[in-house]
């Protein structure tokens, strides 16, 4: 079977949501997102799909080195051979080795981002999950630190009572303070 990387994520993609495929991009598009196909999956096959892909990363399976801490990252491995046994036992198929894959996704419960690594000449699948879990850290930094610099732009409030009189009655105002300025 041959199969793209691009195609790999798309029909991850499409299984980590639930049976909803949309076109694969790179970059946010400007133009209006194009709609979305709605497979008629049973929920319960992708659910099993989805926890073994869990498990692959986070119960001690293959693609453990994808695993990111407090990220729940799915994903699986693979080893894509390059020529047929026979051709391999040859001289020329001695030098060949086989390609490792990975496909990744997060979060499990709400996935944002699919991520696919060939590693040509890898030999092994687990070695290519380092790549995915790379990149999917970068991504969700990213996002982090963009959020961070939205709520940094946000005014903040804080709340300064007046001194009261020795009187058993609460402060007569209240002072919220703006960008500095004080608003009574």
């Amino acid at each position: 079977m041959t199969v793209t990387p691009l195609q790999l994520a798309h029909a991850i993609g499409g299984i980590a949501t639930g049976g909803v495929w949309t076109k694969p991009h790179l970059v946010r598009d400007q133009g209006p997102p194009q709609e979305a196909f709605k497979a008629d999956v049973k929920m319960e096959n992708v659910l099993r799909v989805i926890d073994g892909m869990w498990n692959v990363v986070n119960g001690g399976g293959t693609g453990a080195r994808a695993r990111l801490v407090g990220l729940d990252v799915c994903g699986k491995t693979g080893t894509a051979q390059l020529a047929s046994n026979d051709v391999l036992k040859t001289s020329a198929g001695r030098h060949m080795k086989d390609n490792a894959w990975f496909v990744g996704f997060a979060p499990r419960s709400s996935p944002e981002i699919v991520v696919v690594a060939l590693f040509e000449s890898g030999e092994h699948g687990p070695v290519a999950a380092p790549i995915v879990r790379d990149v999917l850290k970068a991504y969700f930094d990213k996002k982090a630190r963009s959020q961070a610099k939205q709520l940094a732009s946000v005014p903040s409030f804080a709340p300064v009572t007046t001194v009261a009189k020795k009187s058993p009655e609460p402060p007569q105002s209240v002072v919220l303070e703006l960008s500095g300025q004080g608003v009574q």
